[in-house]
């Protein structure tokens, strides 16, 4: 009840707050339809109209396609939209998803551009990677410009509920105790934790990118320098 106050009082007062939530919201309509779209260009969606009720694996075989987990990823997501439904593992039709308003798209433009071009690189490929099994996005994880790319996104749209979950892990957090973060990344959150901690902490994080290790070791060694002698501390 209390965190549920919280999250209230903070959609009151805090604007990144609200932004995200409606970057969240201006989101939903975004990818439902990309996903509509890809399945009715492949038959798909045709497929379902006219089964009565069919499986994932049923569509597969029939509209040749290789990589089962991200068809059925894509119809749960029209499923959670309320364009389809699912019953006893078969997939029925219920209506289109709505287009993203011309507003919704400014909105997300404005406010989370690296979003918006991950997202469109990412659905540039998609039809490669559903019907081949490919799952390459022209660049892996070790590349910089992915790094850099998916860095910046980790400062877009996830940062006020990353930051709010943090504050949460701190308040538990005792003096001197360890915090080990798995997928640390670019070390966002870490950098988080440091610069909020009012008491000596630990943080340890591994990650399996080099590239992402070496940014979040330069985020770390910037903190060093802080004029904060809490932060400058626990970042050595």
């Amino acid at each position: 009840m209390i965190d549920n106050l919280r999250i209230v009082f903070k959609l009151l007062t805090d604007s990144r707050f609200k932004r995200d939530v409606t970057a969240f919201k201006c989101i939903s309509p975004m990818f439902s339809r990309l996903g509509w779209d890809l399945l009715e260009k492949k038959g798909i969606i045709a497929s379902i109209m006219d089964s009565g009720g069919i499986s994932a694996t049923e569509l597969a075989k029939k509209h040749g396609v290789s990589h089962l987990e991200m068809l059925e990823a894509i119809l749960d997501v029209l499923v959670g939209a309320g364009s389809l439904s699912l019953r006893s593992n078969n997939y029925f039709y219920i209506k289109p998803p709505r287009h993203p308003l011309p507003s919704e798209i400014v909105f997300l433009e404005k406010y989370y551009p690296h979003s918006m071009v991950c997202a469109r690189s990412l659905y540039s490929k998609s039809e490669d990677s559903l019907m081949r099994g490919t799952t390459s996005v022209a660049h892996d994880f070790s590349d910089t410009t992915s790094v850099l790319l998916w860095d910046n996104i980790m400062q877009e749209s996830p940062y006020s509920f990353r930051n709010y979950a943090l504050q949460k892990l701190l308040k538990l957090a005792k003096a001197d105790d360890s915090i080990l973060e798995i997928g640390c990344g670019g070390g966002i959150a870490i950098e988080q934790l440091l610069l909020s901690s009012t008491k000596s902490i630990r943080i340890v994080g591994i990650d399996p990118s080099l590239e992402y290790l070496k940014l979040a070791r330069k985020r770390v060694d910037n903190l060093k320098k802080s004029s904060n002698p809490m932060v400058a501390a626990n970042a050595s």
